[in-house]
């Protein structure tokens, strides 16, 4: 087990817990790693064929995403977590090479 404490927080498991129990810090570290891989992302977009687009944005993005998204991510308020489907926005149209305007793909709630 692994626990590493930063004064009013608690990293755990590589979850950031905060003394209140608000997932700020964990919400602003998931969109910080996104955010660094969106560069990647960009740089690769040209280069890999279409069949390694999905598995590339699944390791580099999802993942971070997703881990422990079942503890931070039930915290209760939607709207915190707002910017984390900005930043998978963002790394989708990296990737693709999609405009802001691509439609409803990245609209939230469509399927």
């Amino acid at each position: 087990v692994s626990t590493q404490s930063t004064g009013k927080s608690v990293k755990f498991l590589g979850v950031e817990v905060s003394d209140s129990l608000k997932w700020d810090i964990q919400i602003g570290k998931v969109v910080s790693k996104v955010h660094r891989s969106i560069g990647s992302l960009y740089r690769m977009r040209h280069s890999l064929p279409p069949g390694l687009k999905l598995p590339v944005f699944s390791a580099l993005v999802q993942s971070h995403i997703s881990y422990g998204i079942s503890v931070w991510g039930s915290g209760g308020n939607v709207k915190k977590l707002f910017p984390v489907f900005k930043a998978q926005k963002n790394a989708i149209r990296s990737l693709f090479n999609l405009k802001r305007s691509a439609g409803s793909l990245c609209k939230p709630g469509t399927k």
